[in-house]
């Protein structure tokens, strides 16, 4: 092979990988494109999500005196935190419970779970700290009073 030979191969081989390297270059641009689009729509749906479900619960402010309960705050949303937030993940479920604790009830969990920060703990995890903190509790004396006001009707 003469050196024109040669240095026609060379030219031609370059283009070659040239072709080939701006093909790979385009793929990975519309790969790349594709991706983020893909995330932006997934974060635009679990925000859209989140704002539907935050204007259809209240916030939880804690009165037992009032019956006012976790136990039976999350009971009456818990089907529409779990349905309508399904494509949700664990975590995200976790934060929107914590936002829709009222300023003091939002201050004691995160006292209660300390040195942690509430985005270290599960959802599952938060649902039974929350029932467990914002609770009905009654002292023994209230519980003996109910205990001994239970009326007998007789047998029938």
């Amino acid at each position: 092979m003469d050196t024109n030979a040669m240095k026609l191969f060379l030219a031609q081989q370059k283009e070659a990988q040239q072709q080939q390297f701006n093909y790979f270059k385009e793929q990975q641009e519309q790969l790349l494109q594709t991706m983020l689009a893909a995330l932006t729509t997934q974060k635009t749906d679990a925000t859209g999500i989140i704002n539907s479900l935050n204007n259809r619960i209240p916030t939880f402010t804690y009165a037992p005196e009032d019956g006012e309960i976790f136990d039976k705050w999350f009971g009456r949303h818990e089907d529409t935190i779990k349905l309508d937030g399904a494509d949700l993940d664990d975590a995200a479920k976790a934060r929107f419970i914590l936002t829709k604790l009222d300023k003091r009830e939002a201050e004691q969990f995160r006292n209660h779970i300390l040195p942690k920060s509430p985005a270290d703990v599960n959802f599952e995890d938060t649902i039974q700290m929350l029932k467990k903190l914002f609770n009905e509790t009654k002292s023994l004396t209230r519980l003996r009073y109910e205990l001994l006001s239970v009326k007998f009707d007789g047998l029938r």
